[in-house]
């Protein structure tokens, strides 16, 4: 378990994160109350590692952002990303960066994204409307 259990500070934040732990481990209590998980769009990163790598697990509260939608908004997730199932999904993940480049490309949907793991997109996503 880790050593939490003097934490008197506010909530972490991971923006851009992989899984971190392997499923079948003990998560202290502090990281599923304090821990928050942001993920832009289709970030390919937030489903890494791939399942053929093992299980890995998410902890801590998820919230998610449409990259389509407008106005941006933050969502809690009603369930947590999936780990990419294969390595052809990984593969295939930078085929997203280069289809937002292509205007007649824009519509494919090519599922993980490395194109919505640019840090751009979590600041511009996260920065208040006033600011």
């Amino acid at each position: 378990m880790v050593g939490f259990d003097n934490w008197d500070g506010d909530a972490l934040a991971g923006l851009m994160t992989p899984r971190l732990c392997k499923s079948e481990f003990e998560i202290h209590p502090f990281l599923g109350r304090n821990v928050i998980r942001y993920v832009y769009g289709n970030d390919v990163v937030t489903r890494l590692p791939p399942r053929p790598t093992g299980d890995f697990a998410d902890f801590g509260r998820e919230y998610r952002c449409d990259a389509r939608a407008t106005p941006r908004t933050w969502m809690p997730s009603a369930k947590p990303r999936t780990q990419i199932s294969n390595l052809l999904e990984l593969a295939l993940a930078p085929l997203a960066f280069v289809s937002r480049q292509v205007p007649w490309l824009t519509k494919v949907h090519t599922g993980a994204s490395l194109h919505d793991h640019l840090p751009h997109h979590y600041v511009s996503a996260l920065t208040p409307p006033d600011v």
